[in-house]
């Protein structure tokens, strides 16, 4: 997989990640270790407690992940099941694309 994260004109190193499969453990693991160091740093030091979003795959949401951003308050936006056009990221592998 690819993953990767923006903010704002801000935007952090893609990464290809080699896995078999992504369940909500690989999901926690790849988001606690590329995007913890992020969340709990350079972004809450300069815009205060940041607006998260993910899709509502089953992986995003498991406990793990949705306990840690709670106890680190990281604010989760709601977003509307299928509805690609409003997940930012799907827009920026768009323009990686081309």
């Amino acid at each position: 997989i690819v993953w990767g994260y923006f903010w704002g004109p801000y935007h952090g190193t893609f990464v290809l990640l080699i896995v078999q499969y992504v369940d909500q453990f690989v999901y926690y693991n790849i988001f606690y270790n590329l995007l913890t160091p992020v969340l709990v740093g350079e972004i809450v030091d300069e815009v205060g407690d940041p607006l998260f979003q993910q899709g509502n795959a089953k992986v995003h949401t498991g406990h793990d992940t949705i306990t840690w951003l709670s106890e680190n308050r990281i604010n989760l936006e709601d977003h509307l099941p299928l509805s690609p056009d409003l997940n930012l990221i799907e827009h920026a592998w768009v323009e990686l694309k081309q």
